[in-house]
């Protein structure tokens, strides 16, 4: 992932340097992406950490891979289009058990572009939309129960898993620049590699859910997610 992230910075850099001021009117264009992110969710991981949960021993790391998909249309300086995505932090386990934490989103996105020379801009992104994020955790021990919910724990050899939603706030940035033969025409399309950096806001809309009733964890607190991921796909651009 470093020598991709690496190889591609490479290219931009020169797609940059090599470039001329021209204006792009209009285009499109779609991309799978996949990064790292960074999951801060201290609150949860103290409670996890208790000696009733998971233990003492739990202790997970912040980061995560993020992967997903986007496509978006470019009017003036404008870019309208939306996408979605899912990202699975590094699984972790304590004395009782096992946590495996994930999570997923989809949102309109819009974005100004304010840098652009030749086939390469960069633009400030702006999205909303809803996500979810979940616990799912392995009892793996054969006497204690974990007390995730003090209501209804989960027992020796059992699995649950717990969730909540709400709404997502995406802001960052957009490094992108086409790459094709015909660099001078009106009209040109190709292969297009950039990167994203930016962070992703969860606001819940609701407490936990997987069981009937739960007592016990702290209420879910605003999830934030820094990110930096690379962009592969397609798309044209037009010029004045």
């Amino acid at each position: 992932m470093k020598k991709l992230i690496l190889l591609v910075l490479i290219l931009l850099s020169i797609s940059f340097a090599i470039g001329q001021n021209r204006e792009i009117i209009g285009g499109g264009g779609g991309h799978f992406m996949t990064g790292i992110t960074y999951v801060f969710a201290n609150n949860m991981t103290d409670y996890l950490q208790e000696p009733t949960v998971i233990g003492t021993g739990y202790d997970p790391s912040p980061l995560g891979l993020q992967a997903g998909g986007e496509g978006y249309g470019l009017v003036g300086r404008f870019s309208l289009g939306g996408g979605g995505f899912g990202f699975n932090s590094f699984n972790a386990s304590g004395p009782n058990g096992k946590v495996e934490r994930a999570g997923g989103g989809g949102y309109f996105k819009m974005g100004y572009r304010f840098f652009t020379k030749n086939t390469s801009f960069v633009a400030f992104n702006a999205g909303v939309g809803g996500f979810g994020y979940s616990l799912k955790i392995k009892n793996t021990s054969t006497d204690n129960n974990i007390m995730f919910n003090r209501l209804d724990p989960i027992l020796p050899g059992e699995e649950k898993t717990y969730d909540y939603g709400g709404t997502l706030f995406d802001l960052g940035f957009s490094f992108k620049s086409l790459f094709t033969k015909n660099m001078e025409a009106k009209e040109v399309g190709g292969f297009i590699a950039g990167l994203d950096a930016g962070c992703i806001l969860g606001v819940p809309a609701g407490d936990w859910k997987g069981d009937e009733q739960i007592q016990g964890p702290p209420d879910p607190g605003v999830m934030v997610t820094p990110y930096i991921r690379l962009t592969i796909g397609g798309g044209g651009f037009k010029f004045e």
